[in-house]
């Protein structure tokens, strides 16, 4: 007589019973495995089936250990969720080669406290650090304390958080699978970026006059925005400098480099060249943020009311070069015409290019590390334009 061979056997290993909330993603996958005999069976395709939420897959091979696992997105409905079963099923199978798994609503045990100074209203974002996603990405707003429910557990995440009245922060905590307490150090202090001011352009003291303005818009925008100023202001005359002239009148090159060994150069410094017209702006009133702390503002610029031109080109040192236009509020969008969002004004603390980055390494006590706006580049994404908080 041939032996009868003995049957597969499905079970659960692991993922039965989690708290979940609405819309977010169980912190462990549902695990079965398939035996016969009490040996693990390899290559063979379970089928995962939910009467709410999204399975990723809804079916998986087994490994050589007998395993197959799937994740479990909760509905967004919370009421549903303890009701909700999911169920893993041999593909070759019957119904009763089948097992279920049952989800519940998360305790407060299972969920994250974030903490922030007493009396700081906050608005925060979480996302993936290596790629991010406005869809995936998590918001919150609150004062001093709440316990936060993410929708992911991923190591990567970190948590951008803005306070009015001080500096932005980047976070990247140190994610456990049950609660994190994550304090948010939120600081009060202004970094601030000594500058010089060159002006080649007569005549000096008009020019001047308007140089002192466009620092007062300075201060107005980005201190109580980003709790960055500026100190040291150094404001040289230098219209009557030996080669002054080769910058001065009509048809100027942008960024010419020459202009730095011309005129001078103060390392260490974020250098403003108060120049003549450029070629660029016989059209554009607008400056130019040229890299590296290197800023050129013609007159059509300076003139110009509301006198937010140095504070718009700041702004691009600070956002590491990213193209906008210049209106009265400061910084705009030219494609979706958009205000400043604060993920743009994040970008500060970790772009590359960026004048904190040129000149001090990053906001103090803040995380920094490259990044780039390309989708193909190797270095994680910067915070994008669209990552607004409220």
């Amino acid at each position: 007589m041939t032996p009868v061979e003995p049957a597969r056997k499905l079970e659960v290993m692991s993922g039965n019973g989690q708290g979940g909330f609405g819309g977010g993603m169980l912190q462990g996958p549902l695990v079965v495995r398939v035996t016969r005999g009490g040996q693990p069976v390899a290559n063979v395709l379970v089928s995962f089936s939910a009467n709410a939420g999204i399975l990723a897959p809804d079916n998986a091979t087994t490994d050589a250990d007998g395993i197959a696992q799937v994740r479990w997105r909760m509905p967004d409905d919370e009421a549903v969720i303890p009701a909700a079963r999911a169920t893993a099923q041999l593909a070759s199978g019957t119904a009763a080669d089948s097992v279920i798994f049952s989800a519940r609503l998360a305790r407060r045990d299972e969920m994250d406290l974030l903490t922030a100074p007493a009396g700081v209203s906050v608005r925060f974002l979480a996302y993936n650090a290596g790629e991010y996603h406005p869809t995936q990405a998590v918001r919150y707003t609150f004062t001093d304390s709440m316990l936060v429910r993410f929708r992911d557990y991923t190591a990567s995440d970190e948590i951008a958080a803005f306070a009015p009245g001080y500096a932005p922060l980047l976070v990247l905590p140190d994610w456990r699978a049950r609660r994190d307490t994550i304090h948010l150090p939120f600081t009060s202090e202004v970094l601030r970026i000594p500058i010089t001011i060159w002006v080649v352009q007569p005549p000096f003291d008009s020019t001047a006059r308007l140089v002192n303005m466009h620092l007062q818009k300075v201060a107005q925008v980005w201190e109580p925005r980003a709790r960055i100023g500026l100190r040291d202001v150094r404001i040289v005359d230098a219209t009557g400098f030996p080669q002054a002239h080769l910058f001065q009148g009509d048809g100027l090159t942008l960024c010419n480099p020459a202009e730095k060994e011309a005129i001078g150069w103060d390392v260490g410094r974020l250098n403003v060249y108060y120049l003549g017209q450029s070629r660029f702006n016989d059209i554009t009133p607008s400056g130019s943020y040229c890299g590296s702390g290197w800023i050129e503002i013609p007159p059509l610029a300076w003139q110009r009311p509301p006198f937010t031109t140095l504070a718009h080109e700041i702004g691009h040192g600070f956002l590491g070069g990213w193209h906008e236009t210049s209106e009265e509020n400061v910084m705009h969008f030219r494609a979706a015409g958009a205000n400043l969002t604060e993920g743009q004004m994040f970008r500060a603390h970790y772009s590359e290019n960026s004048i904190l980055n040129t000149l001090f390494n990053g906001h103090p006590a803040n995380l920094w590390r490259p990044c780039s706006q390309d989708p193909t580049a190797a270095s994680p994404r910067c915070l994008p334009t669209d990552a607004v908080v409220d």
